[in-house]
């Protein structure tokens, strides 16, 4: 007898597994992507343009050495050719492990990338005040009393606000929805309705579920 598992995942945690962006984020780092998203954007791109130049390198070395007839060949014999191949193989090996190094970076500046754009997407699917509060506090960087007083509120209802935008933010940001659904269709479904549809269906597919099958 064999058991087969079956796991069912939220279409929720194949959008993040597809989109390979931060698991979890909290508020102080969406307002920092807030304050920040160009300038972190321009230097993630400009390290991925470094690497792959790295990678290119890297890797026309590895191809090199590895079609040589030097490998295979030293390593016998005389002491100097021994010492030779010896040194040869062991730069191979510390070529190879360099360009594993530089993929894995690149994977997280990607990773990373993904995370900025979704938060960025995720602030403009905003409306009204929400959008407003956080666009002057974090976005053109105004300080917190000169925005309270321009929105001529009281503190508490201004907090509430600012707080409330921060929070649709994650819950957008760790929706089942792509980019382009948040941006075309958040606003639509603002009341509520559409969205807590979505969510029953989703957590109708999560968890776990294993099957024993006899064969």
């Amino acid at each position: 007898m064999y058991r087969i598992s079956v796991r069912w995942i939220s279409k929720a945690d194949h959008i993040k597994e597809v989109m390979s962006i931060f698991k979890e984020i909290t508020d102080e780092f969406v307002k920092n992507v807030l304050r920040t998203h160009k300038e972190r954007l321009f230097q993630i791109h400009k390290r991925i343009l470094e690497l792959y130049e790295e990678m290119q390198n890297t890797d026309a070395l590895i191809r090199s050495m590895s079609t040589s007839s030097k490998l295979g060949k030293i390593g016998g014999g005389k002491t100097g050719n021994q010492d030779l191949g010896d040194f040869l193989i062991r730069h191979h090996k510390l070529l190879k492990q360099q360009s594993e190094e530089l993929r894995a970076e690149l994977f997280k500046l990607s990773e990373e990338e993904e995370t900025i754009n979704r938060v960025w997407s995720c602030f403009r699917a905003l409306t009204g005040q929400e959008q407003e509060y956080l666009q002057s506090l974090y976005v053109e960087g105004k300080t917190y009393k000169e925005t309270e007083l321009e929105s001529g509120v009281s503190h508490r209802t201004f907090e509430i606000t600012r707080r409330n935008g921060i929070k649709r933010i994650l819950k957008m940001y760790q929706s089942s929805w792509n980019n382009r659904e948040i941006l075309a269709g958040y606003k639509k479904t603002k009341s509520g309705c559409s969205t807590v549809k979505r969510e029953k269906q989703e957590s109708s597919c999560a968890g776990y579920e294993q099957l024993t099958l006899n064969l």
